[in-house]
């Protein structure tokens, strides 16, 4: 997997991995390609992805906000975590996003697009809060499947409190 781009700020890191699955899937052929053809047709889901976008903001960061306070007794703060460093552990859950997606290409041949996930950083560092906020992709248990992989996270304690980060991950067969 290759990451090919990213921007950063002081609280968004942003990036775009391309996701190569590791052996070519197999297409499906119409049902009528023969008589007595052995290939079946595989139906591709009809998915609509913004039903994969999981739910407002707003709500899990108050979660996330209660959190901060529980954890340091005090008022919500934005801390800090280098995004380079960031971004080098997320690099290192890749392979568990690959296998998320060479399971959805086993449903879909044809998927392809772009999964952001939002989550938040507690001052332990471990992510909170987790959340698909703009989804590409047809089918909903890859989007979960990246999510849950951000959840399993753990990063190191940012400075000053807690890190919100939008991490956008463009998959792509190839």
């Amino acid at each position: 997997m290759r990451l090919f781009a990213w921007a950063l700020s002081s609280q968004l890191l942003a990036a775009t991995a391309c996701i190569s699955p590791a052996a070519p899937v197999p297409v499906a052929t119409p049902a009528s390609a023969g008589v007595g053809s052995t290939d079946v047709a595989i139906p591709v889901p009809t998915i609509d992805p913004a039903s994969c976008i999981d739910p407002p903001w707003p709500a899990v960061e108050a979660a996330s906000s209660a959190a901060a306070d529980a954890d340091a007794g005090a008022a919500h703060e934005a801390g800090r975590l280098p995004a380079e460093l960031i971004r080098d552990i997320v690099r290192k859950k890749y392979d568990d996003f690959r296998t998320c997606y060479e399971v959805a290409l086993g449903r879909n041949p044809a998927l392809v697009g772009i999964v952001s996930v939002h989550f938040v950083i507690r001052r332990d560092g471990k992510v909170e809060g987790a959340r698909v906020f703009r989804n590409e992709l047809a089918d909903c248990q890859l989007t979960a499947c990246i999510r849950d992989g951000f959840t399993q996270i753990e990063f190191p304690p940012p400075d000053g409190g807690i890190v919100t980060v939008s991490y956008p991950v463009s998959l792509q067969p190839g």
